[in-house]
C-alpha cells in the first residue's frame, strides 16, 4: 500500500511496531530510492504518546497530514490469513474490537 501511494506522488509515513522496524525501514528506503518521499517511525497506534510524536514529526517534516490509513491489526496466533476470520472466541473478539477502537481514538 505504501509503495502504491508513493508511486502516485504521496508523501508517505510508515508507522509500525519496533518489532517490524527492519521491514518498515526497508520499505521506506526502497520508496526513497525509487524517488518517493517516505519516513519510517516506530511505535504503536494504541499508544497516545507515540502517536502524538508521530504526528509532530510528520507535521514538522511535511507541514500537515492529508490522509490517514489505519492498516494495523493483530492476531492471537500470528497467522495473517486468520486476521479477518470471524470465528474467534468472545474474548478474542472483544480484544480485537477494543484495540481497533483505541487505534482510531489515538489517531483522531
Amino acid at each position: 500500500m505504501a509503495e502504491n501511494l508513493a508511486a502516485k506522488g504521496a508523501r508517505v509515513v510508515i508507522f509500525d511496531l519496533q518489532s517490524a522496524a527492519e521491514t518498515g525501514e526497508a520499505t521506506a528506503k526502497a520508496i526513497r530510492e525509487s524517488g518517493g518521499n517516505c519516513l519510517f517511525c516506530s511505535g504503536s497506534v494504541c499508544n497516545e504518546e507515540e502517536v502524538h510524536a508521530l504526528f509532530e514529526r510528520t507535521v514538522a517534516e511535511w507541514g500537515r497530514v492529508d490522509v490517514l490509513v489505519n492498516n494495523a491489526g493483530i492476531t492471537r496466533d500470528g497467522k495473517r490469513h486468520q486476521r479477518c476470520q470471524l470465528v474467534a472466541s468472545g474474548v478474542e473478539k472483544r480484544t480485537l474490537l477494543t484495540r481497533s477502537a483505541r487505534q482510531a481514538f489515538c489517531c483522531a
